[in-house]
């Protein structure tokens, strides 16, 4: 979590890819954008992908988080490898590792 917090400082888009109640459960960490990316049934989201690469350039280095990993992990590689995103990575461990290492989270209240 330390790695991710150097990254923050350098300005690097954190995207939360979870849902909304997610969000409201744990909370999210400060600055990050909320892009719910699948639904309770685990199906991407309609529209996900294109909203992401209307915000964020094919170059642009964008970090993705969800609870523990396994969505981040397999959404940075499709954005990557079908949508030619160069720089999408994920958080090892999801926001429960960033929570367990006693990190800040804010109240979600989108």
């Amino acid at each position: 979590s330390d790695g991710l917090i150097t990254l923050l400082k350098r300005g690097i888009n954190l995207v939360d890819i979870r849902r909304e109640e997610e969000w409201r459960k744990t909370g999210v960490i400060a600055g990050s954008k909320l892009m719910t990316a699948f639904d309770q049934n685990g199906r991407v989201v309609p529209g996900f992908p294109d909203t992401f690469s209307s915000l964020f350039g094919k170059d642009e280095e964008v970090i993705l988080i969800c609870h523990s990993r396994g969505r981040s992990s397999f959404l940075a590689r499709v954005l990557v490898e079908q949508l030619d995103h160069k720089n999408v990575f994920n958080v090892t461990n999801g926001i429960i590792s960033w929570m367990k290492d006693g990190k800040p989270v804010i109240s979600n209240e989108q």
